[in-house]
């Protein structure tokens, strides 16, 4: 029969193993990053057409949120209570031409059926 000590020197042994192989799988693991930070903007990402926008300015105005309609397109500013929204495609009237040598832009009008995009206005 084998002894008291040899059995506690195992037991130590055997738990010793385990303390170092939780160690070094421990030391191992890739250090956790942190989840980025949901977006800021108080605005919508937009809306499909301007029946959803129009739905869309009353449940935002309950929150404190003013949805303005505008016929241009806007770049970001940092308002946290006004978003401005604009619709987000173009139809094309008339391609580019030329007349001789001089070369005309197209003539393009904003897709009154299409989808609006929102962002923050300048205050």
């Amino acid at each position: 029969m084998a002894s008291n000590k040899s059995i506690a020197s195992h037991a130590l042994l055997f738990v010793a193993m385990g303390l170092i192989l939780a160690a070094s799988v421990w030391a191992q693991t890739p250090a956790l990053t942190p989840a980025p930070a949901p977006s800021q903007s108080p605005c919508p990402p937009g809306f499909s057409n301007v029946i959803a926008f129009i739905l869309g300015e009353a449940q935002y105005l309950a929150r404190g949120i003013s949805l303005i309609y505008s016929p241009v397109q806007v770049t970001p500013g940092t308002s946290t209570r006004r978003c401005l929204c604009y619709f987000s495609t173009n139809i094309t009237l008339v391609p580019n031409f030329t007349i001789g040598f001089i070369q005309f832009p197209p003539i393009v009008q904003p897709n009154t059926n299409g989808p609006l995009a929102c962002v923050p206005a300048a205050i």
